[in-house]
């Protein structure tokens, strides 16, 4: 038995993909998946666990604002700005959300600049 639970504590992924295999409704658990899914370059897989941690708990700001990390890495900057804006209307004084829209809206900006 203890061999068959070390199996599943291998890896963040392989314990939290087990956790959600014996849980419903886990937000944390499909929100720690995904961040550690985009450790590893798999940013489809962890916009999938984001916005399934966000159907599920929808005022989850961290979930919001790595969302838009992982969106804006595939370059869908209007979604991470919209993720991060939301993330800011629930809590304004949200600071990593607010540095990485920042981040965003500056790169936008100069990317606009180039192109004129």
């Amino acid at each position: 038995m203890t061999w068959r639970q070390v199996g599943f504590w291998e890896n963040n992924i392989t314990l939290f993909e087990h956790t959600l295999e014996i849980t419903s409704n886990n937000y944390l658990s499909h929100y720690n998946l995904g961040t550690a899914l985009e450790k590893q370059g798999r940013t489809e897989e962890a916009i999938e666990h984001y916005l399934k941690a966000l159907r599920i708990r929808p005022g989850y700001v961290d979930a919001y604002n790595n969302l838009g990390v992982s969106l804006f890495s595939k370059r869908d900057v209007k979604g991470a700005i919209a993720s991060f804006r939301e993330a800011l209307r629930i809590k304004p004084d949200y600071s990593r959300a607010k540095n990485n829209l920042k981040k965003v809206l500056m790169i936008q900006q100069q990317n606009q600049r180039l192109k004129h």
